[in-house]
């Protein structure tokens, strides 16, 4: 399994992480291309210290339902190409006008109540609920 320091895709599914609170340090994750958030169910507030991410050119963000802001310190990650947010709360999509991203940044905002996710969990809530972690 590669190190935090040679990631270059990171994707934390169906409540791999189940605290409330998430911090990346700066000079974390120096590799770091592409990073995924899917159904964070207990994520509330997410920081982001200046120095972390520094390459990060894609952040993914599906539903998140109390994740109600953009993570603090997301302007700092000047190298960010792509943002996208699915199924996520209207607060945070209503912050999306105001918040100040790399004029390079492409944002793509999508609402829909049927997504694979969802279906994952429809199929394995019960006995065989897992987290899944991984390095793509």
């Amino acid at each position: 399994m590669a190190t935090q320091t040679e990631m270059a895709t990171l994707c934390l599914l169906a409540e791999a992480y189940a605290g409330q609170t998430m911090v990346c340090e700066s000079q974390s994750f120096p590799q770091l291309h592409v990073l995924k958030f899917w159904v964070l169910e207990k994520l509330e507030e997410w920081k982001i210290d200046q120095g972390a991410l520094p390459c990060l050119k894609q952040l993914e963000i599906r539903s998140c339902p109390r994740l109600k802001r953009l993570p603090g310190g997301l302007e700092h990650v000047k190298t960010l190409l792509e943002l996208k947010l699915k199924n996520m709360p209207t607060e945070i999509n209503a912050e999306m006008h105001n918040f100040p991203l790399p004029t390079n940044c492409q944002v793509v905002q999508t609402n829909s109540q049927w997504n694979f996710i969802s279906a994952w969990k429809v199929i394995w809530n019960g006995e065989y609920r897992v987290a899944l972690f991984f390095v793509c």
